[in-house]
């Protein structure tokens, strides 16, 4: 049974805080009830890549549409938003949830609900390492 809400107000239990979207991603930042390496949120972006040559793991991906997370810590500055987080973590990564030839804004929205059911088995993982 998914724990996911239509409005995504929660994942896995865990409070949205934050919500940002662009042309071609939707990100959401949910609290965490710990820390996972000093980190206390949780970004969950869904995005399209062209694909191509993963220049961190050297593996050719498929264009298409991918749904990532990543632990994080967020501030306010007087410039905006501040994010941190560790690069080659084994804490985040990212699913393919499905290819495409070309970007389509109207599909990256028909898929967010999806893309949250994807990741979040990931998510659980990730809560019951949080301290």
């Amino acid at each position: 049974m998914s724990t996911t809400t239509s409005q995504s107000n929660q994942l896995a239990g865990l409070p949205l805080v934050r919500q940002n979207s662009s042309r071609d991603s939707l990100t959401w930042y949910y609290q965490l009830g710990g820390s996972i390496d000093g980190y206390d949120k949780l970004r969950v972006s869904l995005h399209y890549s062209k694909g191509g040559t993963n220049w961190a793991n050297g593996k050719t991906e498929p264009r298409g549409y991918y749904v990532s997370l990543q632990p994080v810590s967020i501030a306010e500055t007087q410039w905006g938003m501040s994010e941190s987080c560790t690069l080659f973590s084994d804490h985040g990564g990212k699913v393919f949830l499905e290819g495409t030839s070309r970007f389509s804004a109207a599909k990256i929205l028909t898929l967010q609900e999806r893309a949250l059911e994807e990741i979040e088995p990931y998510v659980q993982q990730l809560v019951q390492r949080a301290i």
